[in-house]
């Protein structure tokens, strides 16, 4: 059975109390849509973070990448091997050839060889590199007594524009080139590496 209530009270609320709550709810709402730390000045916030020092800097600040138009060419000489080009009469026209040997020991016949080339001997330029090694020693002994006898006491038409003798300023891979010493695979890297080397320095000192 339910129980009657009494007489009820609505009590009113206080004016202060609601005042209170007006002003809390307006500080919450502005607090919540204006954005933190915004700039009394719209230049200031469109002005754009200054590029850190260095690209190993702490990344407070985007890295910049310097502009082309800042850097300097780096020494570097390109030759275009597509604009090489010979006549039809290489000969009549005084074309000079150029012949490059790298070299560990002096063959004989290879220098015979040369000497029976059909083409004009004064338009061949010959160029060696060989090793500061004992066979590189006794190479280039070799080869300087061919080239004295061929270019002082020989007929003129055997002799050659110019000769030009190299000789490496680096240490070879290997010392011995005994063919089963050469032939191992763990030498190839750095036989390689070294007859790559020769190859490009007697090429870029006798090409100009």
């Amino acid at each position: 059975m339910a129980r009657p209530m009494g007489s009820v009270r609505l009590k009113k609320a206080n004016p202060i109390t609601l005042l209170l709550g007006a002003i809390l709810s307006i500080f919450v709402i502005g607090f919540l849509v204006l954005p933190i730390g915004s700039s009394s000045s719209d230049s200031d916030s469109k002005k754009p973070a200054s590029p850190a020092v260095h690209h190993l800097s702490p990344p407070t600040a985007p890295y910049r990448k310097v502009a082309e138009a800042d850097r300097k060419p780096p020494p570097v000489v390109r030759y275009d091997l597509n604009n090489v080009t010979i006549t039809s009469d290489p000969i009549g026209n005084r074309e000079s050839i150029l012949i490059l040997t790298p070299m560990v020991r002096f063959y004989q016949e290879y220098w015979n060889n040369l000497l029976r080339l059909d083409y004009p001997h004064d338009l061949i330029t010959l160029g060696f590199i060989l090793p500061k090694t004992k066979e590189g020693n006794a190479a280039t002994t070799a080869l300087q007594e061919q080239i004295t006898r061929t270019q002082k006491r020989g007929p003129q038409k055997d002799r050659f524009k110019s000769i030009v003798i190299l000789r490496q300023d680096f240490e070879p891979a290997i010392t011995s080139q005994d063919e089963s010493e050469r032939h191992k695979m763990q030498n190839q890297k750095g036989r390689r590496a070294v007859m790559s080397k020769a190859r490009n320095s007697l090429l870029f000192t006798t090409l100009g």
